[in-house]
């Protein structure tokens, strides 16, 4: 206020016609992009105020005023006189004492020059064809190209809504500084919109109230309803302080450098139709404090033509750029698809950091909706480096998500990476951390799912790396998983690695063991699935309950189907009925071809299935459960399993289900060391077999193996007193020994663990 009454009281010394002292060559003058700049050295400490004015004759047409407090004699300063172009610059003391000035400076008029010039509150484009002025409104009503420079106070730049949707308007920002009270600062009705940021510009633009003046209400600060393509090297910096900053009706696209910094109440970055970051984005700034950081809703029908909608729509896409995204919602989220081929992304959002949603993409005909046609949300990602904080999940798609490379930080307070349809992965580094990590405890059965990578359908993972520290499960699907590929570090305070239903690790033909590794270093249970088939691959397993467990609602060949919209597993039928009569309930039936739904997905008391094959690959267990257990039966033909554990009663080092459910071997090798309680011994067929149970072995105590092919040594990781040993090396038909503390670790190591310099498993000896 002190110096508003200053700059009056100045302003009113000036119409009376006091005048500055003769010109000083101490005042340098120079032209600015928003008025005038001056330079001077202070003559006497205290303040000092700096006037611009302006006369037409003896009128005094406009007067502006710089004010510096408590100025130091002998210091250089510089004052900004914004808003004035040309006139008298006078220098005088806070006591109205003319010090010294520069009087009839004489700029460039911001004038004719092909340039639409904003002057504060004055807009300068005098015969530039296609521009209309009024007030502090410049309005764009022909196809062409233009430049804007300068600060409008309180004002707009738009671009007629009578312009169609190819008629090409190129805009040249050359730092530019627009604030509008009422309305969007930028609000381009129609036209196919190019905005060039001259390089190394800074371009801001402010709104401060809700829109209310305009039929079609522009829907961010900076509104575009046709497509809109930025580019240049400079930066288009928005303040949406209303409810969306940077708004697209159409396609979105940032490319040749250009850098964006926009900050809004709502949504951030929003293309209706889609937004495309090229890999010629520069720098990318979002903050939102309500809403999503980037956007798209697959189609706004307020814009569309008659005619068939392009089912492409609704997509986020970025192939390069460095993106620092901070969102109360989701950080990015497409109505349809989201592809990221490059880029530096940083991610904290308050709900998933990566969305795509499933949207109903409407049919429009003579301006009716005539029919509905739904696109699924579709993650794909091959390239970048994405680091996510999120309140949610991590990355989430309701179709499917690809991923096929980039590198991935992952820190979700519920699942990392989660598809309600399917998830397909073959390459790419994962670091994944969801609700605090395996030493989180609380979770009930209520809790938010918090798993480290979910599919609600088929899992498949062919490749990566990937380091997973969950509070649910590491790797989950709801139906199948699938893993023949990758080297996988888990961590987590339920499964490791679970299926609903089917569980497959490694290729059955041309299945190697380094096709993975799998280590889980911690878990409640290590693999669990209906039915388990361990083909190829190296898998590590802790387990506080089961190590391997084949147990669930799912057997093998059973077909789908449903009750309303809820998806059910037919069974084989009731307990002795046919295969599943169309009018059986949800329980087991007896008698004819009336049986109801199978075992598992009946009443309470239906018995749970589970089917465990390994055919190959390596598999180390430590177990406080059940070692290797299924509720149905166990099949092996080949691999090796070492199996510890457990040690206490109430478990068994193996467990099947029962009546009459059988663990059958025909081949590779199997060792179990732990419990004698609740022991299950397999029937070994076409080669042999060795078993020991007594008094209690410490554990790491060497044990001696005796076979035809020589002796090897098992060094078991906990105690035991019931082991049990099948190898190819044991001739079906011949008696072999297991001989305690006798062992031998000198030798060649066949498969085990080392654990703190010490080595776990099994040796050859000769």
């Amino acid at each position: 206020m002190v110096k508003r009454i200053i700059v009056f009281l100045y302003a009113a010394a000036l119409i009376f016609g006091l005048t500055a002292l003769a010109d000083n060559t101490d005042v340098t003058v120079t032209e600015t992009a928003t008025g005038l700049s001056v330079s001077f050295t202070a003559p006497e400490d205290g303040g000092i105020c700096v006037i611009g004015a302006e006369y037409s004759g003896q009128t005094l047409k406009k007067a502006v005023a710089y004010h510096i407090d408590d100025a130091v004699s002998g210091e250089t300063y510089t004052a900004q006189l914004n808003g004035f172009y040309g006139g008298s610059v006078y220098i005088w003391n806070d006591n109205q004492k003319p010090l010294f000035g520069k009087t009839d400076y004489t700029g460039t008029a911001p004038e004719n020059d092909g340039i639409i010039h904003l002057r504060g509150n004055e807009i300068y484009a005098d015969g530039i064809d296609g521009v209309t002025v009024d007030g502090t409104t410049v309005t764009i009503t022909k196809v062409g190209d233009y430049t804007i420079e300068g600060t409008l106070n309180d004002g707009q730049i738009v671009v007629s809504d009578a312009l169609g949707k190819n008629d090409a308007v190129n805009i040249e920002l050359c730092g530019v500084d627009v604030t509008c009270s009422d309305s969007a600062p930028f609000n381009a009705g129609g036209g196919k919109i190019e905005i060039t940021l001259a390089d190394g510009t800074t371009n801001t633009f402010t709104d401060t109230s809700a829109y209310t003046n305009y039929t079609k209400e522009p829907k961010g600060c900076f509104y575009s309803r046709r497509d809109l393509d930025i580019g240049g090297k400079g930066t288009l910096k928005v303040n949406g302080n209303v409810k969306n900053g940077l708004v697209c009706g159409a396609d979105m696209k940032i490319k040749k450098g250009a850098n964006l910094d926009v900050t809004a109440v709502n949504n951030a970055v929003k293309g209706d139709n889609g937004v495309e970051f090229t890999d010629k984005t520069g720098t990318v700034k979002i903050t939102s404090t309500g809403g999503d950081g980037i956007k798209s809703d697959a189609i706004d029908t307020d814009t569309v033509e008659t005619g068939a909608i392009e089912a492409d729509k609704g997509y986020v896409t970025v192939a390069g750029g460095t993106f620092d995204i901070t969102s109360a919602g989701d950080g990015i989220q497409a109505d349809n698809y989201c592809t990221i081929t490059g880029g530096d992304i940083t991610i904290n959002s308050g709900t998933e950091g990566i969305k795509a949603n499933e949207v109903n993409l409407p049919v429009i005909e003579n301006d009716a909706v005539v029919s509905d046609q739904f696109i699924s949300g579709k993650i794909t990602i091959s390239g970048g480096t994405l680091d996510i904080t999120s309140g949610e999940d991590g990355i989430k798609a309701t179709e499917s998500v690809t991923v096929s490379g980039g590198e991935f930080d992952i820190d979700a307070m519920r699942d990392g990476i989660q598809s309600d349809g399917v998830c397909d992965i073959s390459g790419g580094v994962f670091d994944i951390t969801t609700n605090g990590g395996h030493t989180n405890t609380s979770l009930t059965e209520e809790s938010d799912s918090c798993k480290g990578i979910k599919a609600d359908t088929e899992l498949n993972i062919s490749g990566g790396e990937f380091n997973i520290d969950s509070a649910d499960d590491s790797i989950h699907s709801n139906w199948n998983v699938t893993i023949t590929g990758g080297s996988f570090t888990l961590a987590t305070a339920d499964d490791g690695v679970h299926a609903d239903y089917t569980l497959t690790l490694g290729k059955e033909e041309d299945g190697a063991d380094d096709d993975f590794t799998i280590d889980i270093t911690t878990s409640y249970e290590g693999i669990e699935g209906s039915v388990i088939n361990m083909l190829s691959g190296t898998t590590y397993l802790v387990a506080s309950d089961d190590g391997i467990n084949a147990a669930g609602d799912y057997e093998e060949g059973a077909t789908l189907s449903s009750i309303g919209d809820i998806e059910l597993m037919v069974g084989p039928g009731g307990n002795t009925g046919g295969p599943g009569g169309n009018t059986g309930g949800p329980g087991g039936n007896t008698g004819g071809g009336t049986g109801g739904w199978g075992p598992g997905w009946g009443s309470d008391d239906s018995s749970a299935y589970g089917m465990l094959y390994i055919k190959g690959g390596r598999c180390y267990v430590e177990a406080n459960g059940d070692g290797v257990d299924s509720n149905g039966n166990i099949e092996m033909s080949g691999g090796i399993v070492l199996e510890n554990g457990p040690t206490s009663g109430g478990n068994g080092v193996f467990d099947i289900g029962d009546n009459g459910c059988h663990f059958t071997i025909t081949g590779g090798t199997l060792i179990g060391a732990g419990t004698s309680d609740m022991a299950v011994t397999p029937t070994v067929s076409g080669q042999g077999c060795a078993l020991k149970s007594g008094s209690s072995v410490s554990a790491g105590t060497p044990v001696k193996i005796t076979t035809a092919d020589g002796t090897f040594t098992f060094v078991p990781k906990t105690s035991w007193s019931w082991m049990f040993v099948t190898m190819p090396e044991m001739t079906e038909g011949n008696s072999y020994t297991i001989t305690s503390n006798s062992g031998s670790t000198t030798g060649t190591q066949i498969f085990g663990k080392t654990v703190s310099n010490t080595f776990y498993g099994l040796v050859k000896n000769d």
